[in-house]
């Protein structure tokens, strides 16, 4: 729709000289996206995790790929809404395979992490992680002390220094794109490696372990999303603060913002917690 027309009224409408516009933004609760931003290009899995309640993962996107308990990981409060804890030795989420998640080459792999591991095998988000049937993993490596890695093809790929395992949230996006892996700690590219395309693969996608080798992640997952293409910085800072807005008003469906100057500069009213 068009833009609204600013109209000046007379100054006797007013119980103060200063003039205070005001506005809502609609937010979906669930995704955090702004209710005019429709679905992501390429969004082939949504994991709010936010059931809080059962032994199943709710999928978001249009696939409906829904994942199933394995060992009762536990609900806990999350990054916003609920989350996952997994406790590093037999928990995990299986989705079932569907040709919409076999990520080859032009993706993207996203969660939101709480860690204090620094275990090597701490798998986030894999499909599969072990022989000639090898897709992707995103996980931590020990070597770097809470560094992330990600592997494609067999070969491993490891961004040291990212240090993520202090307890606190962090967002993880990795893209897979022309031969290159670039990871994003907290909307902010961290760095890019040389990068082979996944092996195809028609085994499960799984949620906080590496089901084929027995390894498995320790610490809190919350928002996995894949994409079938490789989201841009862009997109990956606006996921970022999308989530992170919303968790600061507690998912709530609207914002409420202000303005003393016709339009020209929105303030958002803080909200007392």
């Amino acid at each position: 729709s068009a833009s609204p027309t600013w109209v000046s009224l007379p100054s006797g409408a007013y119980l103060s000289s200063t003039v205070v516009s005001a506005r809502i933004v609609v937010q979906d609760p669930l995704s955090g996206l702004m209710a005019s931003t429709g679905i992501p290009t390429g969004l082939v899995g949504q994991w709010h995790l936010d059931e809080s309640s059962g032994s199943m993962a709710l999928d978001a996107s249009t696939y409906g790929s829904v994942g199933n308990f394995i060992a009762a990981p536990s609900w806990v409060p999350g990054k916003r809404g609920s989350a996952l804890s997994f406790n590093g030795a037999d928990q995990s989420v299986a989705v079932a395979y569907r040709p919409s998640l076999d990520l080859v080459d032009d993706f993207t792999v996203a969660a939101w992490i709480n860690t204090t591991s620094s275990v090597l095998g701490d798998f986030v988000v894999n499909s599969p992680c072990a022989g000639s049937s090898l897709g992707y993993i995103l996980g931590l490596n020990s070597a770097g002390s809470g560094s992330v890695r990600f592997w494609t093809n067999s070969a491993n790929k490891d961004f040291i220094g990212t240090g993520v395992n202090d307890g606190q949230w962090h967002h993880l996006a990795v893209t897979q794109a022309g031969g290159r892996a670039a990871l994003f700690v907290d909307g902010r590219l961290f760095g890019s490696q040389p990068s082979a395309p996944a092996n195809s693969t028609t085994n499960p996608t799984s949620i906080g372990s590496c089901s084929n080798t027995g390894e498995y992640f320790a610490g809190q997952v919350d928002e996995v999303r894949l994409y079938r293409v490789a989201r841009s910085s862009a997109e990956i800072l606006a996921d970022y603060q999308s989530d992170t807005l919303a968790a600061h008003s507690r998912s709530a469906a609207y914002a409420v913002m202000y303005s003393t100057n016709a339009g020209a500069s929105w303030s958002f009213v803080s909200k007392k917690m």
